[in-house]
């Protein structure tokens, strides 16, 4: 199927390059107009009406032939094509209005092979409207470019076949064996949903760019025997964007191929799942750069090696949240990252979480000349089978060194151990003068040998801790010595910690909390809240969305800043001076209270701003307007009540000390404070 598939294709590209197209011939007393639909010649005669059914029109003013409901089954055949249309006028629009069909014979009854097509033009040709339009074969093919715009196409085959540029705009197209292909031009995807991208070559471009922008895009190859591609770009091709769209792709060895371009991807998410013989989901001869990103990759190999992202040039990921699970067979290599044929290639990691998973009898996390991992969140889990002489590694740094700056590094690695030499690395440096460079982050390595060389600590601008051990579990952790490093399975290196707390707009101050590692549980708010505000909760940035967990793993320095929100201003009470007409509300800069609420008063008595009393940093006074809360809220005892309190005939003033902090702190209620008196 493949080498049919393929073969189809290359005979489009002849009979399109080189056909001579049959000339339509004129009449000396009808003007045609360079076109025919359903085997009849379009002219000025029947352009009304050219079906005589009402279903197809031509309007020579504007170069447009509109279907309306038209179902179209006669073809015309030139000494290139059998199409349901066929054009040979520059600049053709066919409008679609309501639900059109054009259905072509295809030669024996089989596959078509390229000269079977829906909709032929040797010219520009821009298919649009608000219908749809339906073919079993190829839906449009043109010589020169196509345009496809705001209306709906699908087909039984494959949906756009050109020589040169095709656009898709605020459509949506389908094809159950393929897309759209082009040999000598640009394929753009702009507002453009694809349910279906086909079975077999999904998009295509020989020499030209690939963009897909803001779109959803669903290319799920299906063959089992066969190489397919959701999306491929030539050895002549140049770069593919990926912004603001979704991808859910599934193919057969590859789901994106570019062998000699560059691959761009911003805010993508979605999902890539690839199985075949070998299973690599993407790519590329050039560089690859992705930013706020979040994407599923899984790849399945069942005779040969598997890869994730893959790149001859620099890597580059900032921003991006990456689930990457590969797996290869037989004696080949699962890598989740880096270059396979290049050890040229640079990974370099900036804010993104990555999660990845390598299994094979060869099976790495990153592979690359340089790995620098920059304020992010890896972890890695590579496991050596024993079907090879291989070994698993969490980071190979072929010829350079391996950076880890900041957030978080955990790698587990683990494999046959009676291989020659250690079978499991954490980190692995291929220069043997270079070590790697830990800055201020929280690195933790398990395996065989969990670093092959001593790291640089130098560079650590706080306190820090080292738990060394020769278990890969940590257990019996031993002093560390860098002498010793090849010994230790198990290698922990974590500095400490602060956590710093800012008014954002309010009042009073919160001790920032130091030499944190591990779990912190958020605090409740010490700070007074602005005039009108209450406290909404804590977040990570002075307008970020409120933290809703309790607590937090510290892997760095953090600012929570606290929230605030308004206070719901009430209607104005209704008084008779507000009969008059000319009284302006002018309300107290001071709050007034009761026991149970707060509010701001008119001279007139109207009142605005009430509210409940608020005690959310529990210091006993409303957060609010400052009322001090007594007893009779819940028997709470508040900080300004603890100034006199009479047990039996004994008056106790200003109770302080530990008597303030246990009871305010602590809200017990007047009855347990009596009761610890008594003891």
């Amino acid at each position: 199927m493949k080498k049919r598939i393929f073969s189809i294709l290359l005979t489009l590209a002849l009979l399109l390059g080189t056909a001579v197209f049959t000339a339509i011939p004129a009449s000396a007393a009808v003007h045609n107009y360079g076109i025919y639909v359903g085997g009849i010649q379009v002219n000025e005669d029947n352009a009304a009406d050219v079906l005589g059914d009402g279903t197809v029109s031509y309007d020579a003013a504007t170069n447009t032939l509109t279907l309306n409901g038209a179902n179209i089954t006669e073809v015309h055949t030139s000494d290139i094509f059998t199409a349901g249309i066929y054009a040979e006028i520059a600049d053709l629009t066919i409008k679609l209005v309501g639900e059109n069909r054009i259905t072509v014979p295809i030669h024996d009854g089989g596959m078509p092979d390229g000269s079977e097509v829906a909709v032929a033009s040797t010219k520009n040709i821009e298919i649009s409207g608000t219908g749809k339009l339906w073919s079993n074969t190829y839906v449009v093919t043109s010589m020169q470019d196509i345009a496809i715009k705001n209306c709906e196409i699908s087909s039984d085959w494959i949906c756009v076949s050109a020589m040169s540029d095709v656009t898709v705009e605020d459509a949506t197209i389908s094809g159950k064996v393929g897309l759209i292909n082009t040999m000598a031009g640009d394929v753009t995807l702009k507002n453009t949903n694809v349910p279906d991208g086909g079975n077999y070559i999904g998009i295509y471009t020989e020499t030209g760019d690939v963009t897909i922008d803001n779109c959803n895009v669903t290319i799920h190859g299906a063959a089992v025997d066969e190489e397919t591609i959701p999306i491929a770009v030539g050895e002549g091709g140049g770069t593919l964007t990926v912004k603001n769209s979704v991808l859910d792709l599934r193919g057969n060895m590859y789901g994106i191929l570019a062998p000699t371009s560059a691959g761009v991807f911003e805010n993508v998410s979605g999902k890539i799942e690839i199985s075949g013989a070998a299973a690599y989901a993407m790519m590329f001869g050039g560089t690859v750069s992705m930013t706020e990103c979040d994407l599923e990759i899984s790849c399945r190999a069942t005779k040969e090696g598997a890869c994730g992202i893959s790149a001859m040039q620099d890597i580059g990921i900032k921003d991006s949240k990456l689930k990457i699970d590969v797996r290869a067979a037989d004696k080949e290599s699962a890598l989740c990252i880096g270059g396979i044929e290049s050890p040229n290639t640079n990974v370099d990691v900036w804010n993104s979480t990555l999660e990845l998973t390598a299994s094979g009898p060869n099976a790495t996390g990153i592979y690359a000349n340089n790995v620098k991992l920059n304020n992010s969140i890896t972890r890695i889990e590579a496991t050596a089978l024993a079907t090879g002489k291989g070994f698993a590694a969490g980071i190979v740094a072929a010829q350079g060194r391996a950076l880890v700056s900041g957030g978080v590094l955990e790698v587990l690695v683990t494999g046959p151990v009676e291989h020659e030499g250690p079978a499991t690395v954490g980190i692995l440096m291929g220069n043997a003068v270079l070590v790697p460079e830990f800055i201020e982050a929280d690195v933790k390595l398990r395996g065989n040998m969990a670093i092959c060389a001593a790291p640089d600590l130098t560079i650590y601008g706080r306190d820090y801790e080292i738990v060394a051990s020769a278990n890969i579990n940590g257990s019996e952790p031993v002093e560390y010595n860098k002498e010793n490093i090849a010994t230790y399975k198990y290698l922990h290196i974590h500095p400490f910690y602060t956590v710093t707390f800012n008014t954002n707009g309010g009042t009073d101050t919160m001790d920032a909390v130091e030499n944190l590692y591990g779990t912190f549980t958020i605090p409740e708010n010490g700070f007074t809240a602005p005039e009108g505000k209450q406290f909404k909760g804590w977040a990570y940035t002075a307008d970020g969305e409120i933290i809703s967990e309790t607590s937090f793993d510290v892997h760095k320095d953090i600012i929570l800043y606290a929230i605030w929100e308004d206070i719901s201003a009430t209607a104005p009470d209704t008084t008779p001076e507000e009969n008059d007409p000319n009284h302006t509300h002018s309300y107290s800069e001071d709050w007034k209270q009761t026991a149970d609420e707060h509010y701001k008063e008119c001279a007139c008595g109207a009142k605005q701003y009430k509210g409940a009393h608020i005690d959310s940093n529990a210091n006993g006074s409303c957060d609010v307007c400052g009322y001090v809360i007594t007893e009779s809220n819940d028997g709470a005892l508040g900080a300004g009540a603890i100034i006199g309190i009479v047990i039996g005939s004994v008056a106790v003033v200003g109770v302080g000390g530990f008597a303030l902090f246990w009871f305010v702190i602590k809200k017990k209620s007047f009855a347990d404070l009596i009761a610890t008196f008594k003891k």
